[in-house]
């Protein structure tokens, strides 16, 4: 090639990158979007869906409380960055064992072309587009809702996937990609998250622990209709102590729901409740369990009945013992804890049902007590008149083991 034509060829090669630099120039600046899914539309400061007040359908007591039926979420898709945009296409993917989502079209779009593909369980692909041209986001508005259905308890994560967000350049009539970086969900609805504190009672965290435990004893042997009771403490019956399934309330929180509760409390790990698999002991039926009424102290004018338990307590989740005292005769002064709760990792409570005194007391870990009997609690009482023989008796004993297999306690002795 001669030295002009050389010189030719550099020149327009000069001149095409001229051009190609001015075309380049000439187009809309893109900046990145950060894309979020949140639980509240109006915030991006949580990626994470926990139970709450307004979840489920039917009957409640009062604004903090919510019920297992049809339990359902919300997840928005939510923006945040200086980037205007006019249409978005991604693949949204979750654990179809504990959720189903289905999608609806946000509100920052005021004219919209909305449509989704679900080509397999777990999936969905989601188009969507202004018909106003480009949009910014702003506080309160949100790209999609995504509506999601709670099956049992558990953790899902909700994934986005293959995000494509366009904006349209009308200077050069051309749509432009626009980076985005994406903060994915998930849904933590473990049975036992009850609150986040003692005064922020209508929402979870994901973690069931003392703050749900401190607002749960406050509605504890409480009965539906009574004024106290919740329906978002019901979690357990005689027939359903699966911590795997949805709940089915029998209208009163009592030693099942206590049950319950302590199955799931504190051993959440990184995003996955560890539930009944994580007792490394296994339990039959033929567990021996006795409990009975200890001999009389006699404290003044007032008689103390301690209320034992022994055999393989080691064995043990829970423990309900429910004596009955004749209130002719007798004035209840006190009901007090006994030696399980110097134990740690043991959640003892009472509840009062008529004339019916029930202890209650769950373990939080697979404890070794390092005997064989031990004092579940006391009753003190007080003679109303002089009589000879004491009517008081136990008139119940429920136990269930670690793996939630129900045992079954005999009677060994009545008080003397």
């Amino acid at each position: 090639m001669s030295p002009n034509n050389k010189i030719l060829s550099l020149f327009f090669l000069v001149i095409i990158l001229l051009i190609l630099i001015l075309i380049l120039e000439s187009r809309a600046q893109v900046n990145p979007l950060n894309v979020y899914l949140a639980n509240d539309s109006s915030s991006i400061s949580d990626t994470i869906a926990y139970p709450k007040a307004g979840m489920g359908i039917g009957s409640t007591y009062g604004s903090e409380d919510w019920t297992y039926n049809s339990p359902a979420l919300d997840l928005y898709i939510d923006l945040n960055g200086s980037q205007s945009l006019y249409a978005a296409q991604m693949n949204i993917n979750w654990d179809t064992n504990f959720v189903s989502i289905i999608s609806r079209a946000g509100n920052l779009f005021d004219s919209y072309f909305f449509d989704t593909i679900s080509s397999k369980k777990g999936n969905l692909t989601i188009n969507i587009a202004s018909l106003n041209g480009n949009v910014m986001p702003s506080t309160g508005k949100y790209l999609v809702d995504l509506k999601i259905k709670l099956l049992k308890p558990g953790f899902s994560r909700v994934i986005l996937t293959n995000p494509d967000f366009r904006y349209f350049d009308t200077a050069n009539y051309t749509q432009l990609q626009i980076p985005v970086t994406v903060y994915n969900g998930a849904v933590k609805f473990y049975l036992g998250d009850f609150a986040r504190s003692q005064s922020v009672i209508y929402l979870g965290d994901g973690k069931v622990n003392f703050k749900d435990a401190s607002v749960f004893f406050q509605h504890y042997g409480s009965f539906e209709g009574d004024g106290i009771y919740r329906t978002k403490f019901d979690i357990a019956s005689p027939g359903n102590l699966d911590y795997t399934s949805m709940p089915v309330p029998d209208g009163q929180i009592d030693f099942w729901d206590l049950v319950m509760f302590a199955t799931g409390y504190s051993k959440q790990g990184s995003g996955q409740l560890q539930l009944k698999d994580n007792y490394e002991q296994v339990l039959n039926k033929n567990n021996h369990i006795n409990y009975y009424l200890g001999n009389i102290i006699k404290e003044g004018e007032n008689i103390k009945i301690p209320v034992y338990i022994s055999g393989d307590i080691n064995s043990l989740h829970g423990i309900s013992v429910g004596v009955e005292y004749n209130p002719k005769l007798y004035e209840l002064i006190e009901i007090s804890n006994g030696e399980l709760s110097n134990y740690p990792d043991v959640l003892s409570t009472h509840r009062l049902q008529g004339s019916t005194i029930y202890l209650d007391a769950v373990t939080i870990s697979n404890l070794n007590f390092n005997k064989n009997q031990i004092i579940t609690g006391y009753i003190l009482l007080r003679k109303k008149i002089s009589i000879n023989k004491t009517e008081i008796n136990i008139i119940s004993c429920d136990a269930v083991g670690y793996n939630n297999t129900l045992l079954k306690p005999e009677l060994l002795q009545k008080v003397k």
